[in-house]
């Protein structure tokens, strides 16, 4: 059984028996390109008047700040760190029992007693009583 599963997932990531050739890196001038694509493609789904309120009231300004919005895209760290916290909320989603803390144990605040809570604040015992700080 699991020697079938096996082969039958070989035959679909590799249809022709063997990996497929590895995709060419673009050029430096086609990533600028692809880039250049990517902006105009980003600041057309907007439409134009959310377009102004949310980058700019000209196309210029636009630009700019959909390419701020991209940039940290381009660093690999950044990358791994997202693809790190997508697998880990996908996995917490599928196996909760994962998860560091119980919801439990972390929505819970320490809360005063009720003795705590009915004790009226006096000068014995004001949160903003500096008298045992002056007696040494």
């Amino acid at each position: 059984m699991f020697t079938k599963a096996v082969s039958q997932g070989k035959k679909v990531l590799f249809p022709n028996g063997y990996p497929g050739p590895p995709a060419v890196n673009p050029t430096p001038e086609e990533q600028i390109l692809i880039r250049e694509q990517l902006e105009e493609r980003l600041c057309s789904l907007v439409p134009p008047i959310a377009s102004k309120l949310l980058f700019g009231p000209n196309l210029g300004m636009q630009r700019r700040t959909v390419r701020g919005i991209i940039d940290p895209l381009g660093s690999s760290k950044c990358n791994v760190h997202l693809l790190v916290f997508i697998l880990d909320a996908i996995l917490v989603c599928l196996f909760p029992e994962l998860a560091v803390g119980s919801a439990k144990g972390v929505m819970e605040m320490p809360t005063p007693s009720d003795q705590e809570r009915d004790t009226p604040l006096n000068s014995n015992n004001s949160p903003f009583d500096t008298s045992n700080l002056l007696e040494d």
